[in-house]
């Protein structure tokens, strides 16, 4: 095997070999199974297969550090859209793992949830980069590739290969919950983010959720305005061909604004000639970032839509345009009209946004697929420039606003520097990210202080109350004298909160091997055959030392334990004895008991009759007043459970829409202030609030939030890809007509 071309950090390095160790586990149980235990060319070829599965993993770990992975450039504009897509024909063997491998994906990805969510933010923290599921050596797609990679060129028949890999990955699909959980308990026990919590998975989990919704949401948009909907074997709309709905699209007369005057008699222009003439309105908008308030922040240059601007001040009017570049010019005039109309826009970044028209415009022309695609990087830097418009309010002063001038002079680099690539784009979005980073390292700092300190608090109590629970639920049952009664609620419970409080749960190794202690002591109080006191004994100190105690105390504690220990096993044992003799005599004499027992307490039996009697009287007894009075108490406790049932509903739709990282106005105060949602803490129903500086702002639970954004005290900031919403205003308009 080559040698890495780089070093992976510790931390990788530790989870990548335990991942080669589950592997290697799951590889000899399949083995073991009795279609292959008597295949020795199989069994042969066992080294084989484990060393090419360590050379694949150690590709994909490379990759996670890797600055080419970083960096994933689309190219020159218009690149995909030109190229026509292969078929690629693939033999009987390849189909089947293909198969085995889509059936694995898809039924592992039911477990993509929590677990899966920390495992990427940490993944994030150690690389340094945003990932995506599919990047992790982890991810169901990862997984059936290294296993396929590593079985492909064994030497075996090619039936008994393709069972194999299924066999192999029906295995990982079962134990995958416990892969996740072990690399997730590795990452906390070398310290990387060891305080996320459920919360924080969910809202990493909406983010990357709200990408794969944006791309399909984008298709069925197309979809709804061509006259040709088709649909794949799944129901689900398919992308329709752009430049044939680029075509057909109508624009509406009420949006005459956006409708470019095309007059006949003029010649016809070439998509060189017409990106030229766009590139005449390019110096008057950079002209126009002269405009500023007397804070020094930029203004909107003119009220005039893009056609309208492209009309009045360029040389479009003396040219006839095709109708696909039509309706393409009349749907990003349209689009950025939707952006100026949206209030959660501050107008400098407004302004901003102004000066981008021209080269998205300019892209939207050279590649007809751009308004179906939602990754295209010049969306996506718009949508990093309006996203920063949520949390951001203007300063005293625009020349000591750091983040505005980086926004500022980026858009004006795009605008210079765009040569119809998307490169301009790409370089804009990294480095504007590197710069945010650093900008947002001291306010984030403190925010994240502030949370870890709320979230230890919480996990703190969380440990100990689940610690002292189930300590008591495993030494009640027992009559313990009072040292062993003192030792359990104080030196054991405290190996118990260690554990808990340390991985937020009980899903660990750690917490296993203490409930194995517990059965061994239990064996002993029960007087048990297999008991043994000194392995008892030897387990609570090895339990007691792993999680912190020192070595003094717990030797201290030990000892004046032992003796009580002892008692206990031959306590019970004759306790034992003399509970067989006393059932045996029980035995003997119980019937009688029993049935003079019945002569004394048995209860009358109602026949048919005396319940009708019954039934009667009780009619006779509840007269229309009292059966009034029933009513309305019936009444008003289904009114009572029915607003119950409402307020949870709306609690529970209100925490589905808000995430870690949503803004909001509070308008309680003389001025209104942005605040951020920089937790929630699900075990207290607790939501903590900071202020842009990243200063706690307040705490409050869901029916407070829910109470104070109906009453408007709150407003809830619009987040998110802002071109989607736009685009999606724009069809909408298109389609109703």
């Amino acid at each position: 095997m080559n040698a890495p071309f780089k070093a992976l950090p510790e931390t990788l390095e530790l989870i990548k070999q335990q991942s080669i160790n589950m592997a290697f586990i799951l590889l000899d149980k399949a083995c073991k199974q009795s279609d292959f235990s008597a295949n020795k060319t199989l069994l042969k070829q066992i080294g084989d297969i484990k060393k090419r599965f360590i050379e694949k993993q150690d590709a994909i770990f490379l990759r996670l550090i890797s600055l080419d992975h970083k960096i994933n450039r689309r190219g020159v504009i218009g690149e995909i859209q030109r190229e026509m897509q292969k078929l690629a024909l693939v033999d009987q063997e390849q189909l089947a793992f293909q198969v085995f491998s889509e059936h694995f994906i898809d039924s592992a990805q039911k477990h993509i949830g929590i677990n899966m969510s920390l495992l990427l933010l940490r993944f994030e923290a150690v690389s340094d980069q945003e990932l995506e599921f599919e990047d992790l050596p982890f991810s169901p797609q990862q997984l059936a590739q290294s296993f396929e990679s590593a079985l492909r060129p064994i030497e075996l028949d090619r039936d008994e290969k393709a069972e194999f890999f299924r066999t192999l990955l029906s295995l990982t699909n079962r134990h995958y919950v416990q892969w996740l959980n072990h690399a997730n308990n590795q990452f906390i026990d070398l310290g990387i983010l060891a305080d996320l919590n459920e919360s924080d998975a969910n809202a990493q989990l909406k983010r990357k959720q709200q990408k794969q919704v944006s791309a399909q949401k984008r298709k069925e948009l197309m979809s709804s305005i061509s006259p040709n909907i088709q649909l794949d074997d799944e129901g689900n709309a398919i992308a329709p061909d752009m430049d044939e709905l680029l075509e057909q699209i109508h624009i509406p007369e009420s949006s005459s604004e956006h409708i470019i005057d095309n007059h006949i008699m003029c010649p016809d222009i070439t998509q060189s000639e017409l990106l030229q003439v766009i590139s005449e309105l390019q110096p008057i908008l950079l002209a126009n970032m002269q405009k500023v308030d007397d804070k020094g922040y930029l203004q909107l240059s003119s009220d005039l839509t893009l056609v309208h601007q492209l009309e009045k001040q360029t040389s479009l009017g003396n040219f006839c345009l095709d109708k696909v570049n039509t309706n393409s010019i009349s749907l990003m005039s349209m689009l950025f009209a939707d952006l100026f109309s949206n209030d959660y826009i501050a107008m400098p970044i407004k302004a901003l946004l102004e000066q981008l028209q021209v080269p998205l415009l300019k892209t939207a022309l050279l590649e007809k697929n751009f308004f179906a695609d939602s990754g295209n990087p010049a969306q996506l830097l718009l949508d990093i420039v309006s996203e920063q418009s949520v949390g951001w309010s203007p300063d005293k002063n625009a020349e000591k606003d750091f983040l505005y001038q980086k926004m500022a002079s980026m858009v004006q680099l795009v605008n210079q520097g765009f040569d119809n690539s998307y490169a301009i784009f790409d370089d804009a979005i990294i480095d504007f990210k590197v710069f945010l980073k650093n900008h947002q390292l001291r306010v984030g700092k403190i925010e994240a202080r502030i949370v870890s300190a709320e979230k230890s608090k919480v996990r703190f109590e969380r440990a100990k109350d689940e610690a002292k629970k189930h300590n008591e639920a495993v030494f009640s049952p027992y009559e313990l004298p009072e040292p062993l009664t003192e030792f359990f609620s104080q030196h054991w419970q405290q190996v118990l909160f260690n554990i808990h409080n340390k991985y937020d749960g009980q899903d660990n190794k750690e917490w296993k091997q203490a409930v194995s202690t517990e059965t061994l002591l239990r064996l002993n109080f029960e007087g048990h055959s297999q008991a043994d006191n000194k392995r008892a004994l030897y387990a609570l100190q090895k339990m007691m030392l792993h999680t912190g105690q020192h070595k003094a105390d717990v030797n201290e504690a030990l000892k004046k334990i032992i003796p009580f220990i002892k008692t206990m096993v031959k306590k019970n044992k004759d306790t034992e004895l003399k509970d067989e003799i006393n059932n045996a005599e029980d035995s003997l004499d119980g019937s009688t008991e029993l049935s003079e027992a019945n002569v004394v307490t048995e209860a009358p039996q109602l026949t048919a009759s005396n319940e009708t009697v019954l039934e009667s009287s009780m009619t006779f007894v509840n007269d229309d007043n009292d059966s009034l009075i029933v009513d309305q108490e019936q009444a008003l406790q289904d009114t009572a459970d029915q607003a119950a049932n409402t307020q949870e509903n709306a609690i529970k739709q209100l925490q589905d829409q808000l995430s870690i990282g949503s803004w909001l106005i509070d308008e309680t105060p003389e001025e209104s202030i942005k605040v951020k949602i920089a937790a929630y803490i699900k075990h207290t129903d607790s939501y903590i609030l900071v202020q842009r500086n990243g200063i706690k702002y307040a705490n409050l639970n869901s029916l407070e939030m829910l109470s104070r954004l109906q009453e408007k005290q709150l407003i809830l900031l619009e987040s998110g890809p802002v071109f989607d919403r736009a685009l999606e205003s724009v069809i909408n308009s298109i389609r109703t007509v």
